[in-house]
């Protein structure tokens, strides 16, 4: 087995989207500061909607990743959802993950990554027990605070799904290995990395 890579399934922001949420993480600085905790924010060219969290992958693993993702997005047609009000977990209380929700009433992007988990499932990797939520990470609490953010406006703005990205983990800025265009957008694979053997299922591999 080759070294490993912490990768995971997303969907990329563009560059206007994470510019306003980076806005939004400004405001929720302020907000920490006055409840008496610290606010780890994700960095701007990190934030992305995570779909799938593959954990430590070996190199040799990549290509039926790659097999997996082209199933889906090549029965995926585009579609748009909205960014909405930020949000904690856990909820009710102080929150120690502050996040964005994304609003999709017709359940699209849970379908999404239903239709990711079974593919890659498939190939041997861990289906991941939660229920999925979907929503953008916007930074992390340090400690707990007593509340949680109240009266910061929502994005608000569209967010059209066009791709999947599949990332490789990093503390900075994650690094994106591979996009596949979903069916109506493109059937070209845009290969940022290449592996030329032959896919094999994979033993199942145990979360962390």
């Amino acid at each position: 087995m080759g070294p490993l890579m912490h990768a995971f399934v997303a969907i990329s922001l563009p560059r206007e989207t994470r510019e306003q949420l980076g806005h939004l993480q400004q405001q929720l600085r302020g907000w920490a500061k006055g409840a008496g905790v610290s606010l780890d924010t994700v960095p701007r060219r990190a934030l992305t909607l995570p779909l799938f969290d593959l954990g430590p992958v070996p190199a040799e693993a990549f290509e039926a990743v790659e097999l997996g993702l082209a199933q889906v997005a090549d029965q995926q047609p585009p579609f748009t959802v909205t960014l909405g009000e930020v949000g904690g977990w856990p909820a009710g209380q102080g929150p120690r993950l502050v996040h964005i929700a994304v609003q999709d009433d017709k359940g699209r992007v849970a379908a999404l990554q239903a239709a990711v988990q079974a593919a890659l499932t498939g190939y041997g990797f861990a289906a991941d027990p939660r229920a999925f939520v979907p929503h953008i990470p916007l930074g992390r609490c340090v400690p707990a605070p007593n509340g949680a953010p109240a009266h910061l406006p929502g994005a608000g703005e569209p967010l059209r799904i066009r791709a999947l990205d599949l990332m490789r983990r990093e503390p900075c800025a994650h690094r994106r290995l591979e996009r596949r265009p979903v069916a109506a957008e493109g059937a070209v694979i845009h290969r940022l990395r290449r592996n030329t053997r032959r896919p094999r299922r994979l033993q199942p591999l145990r979360r962390r």
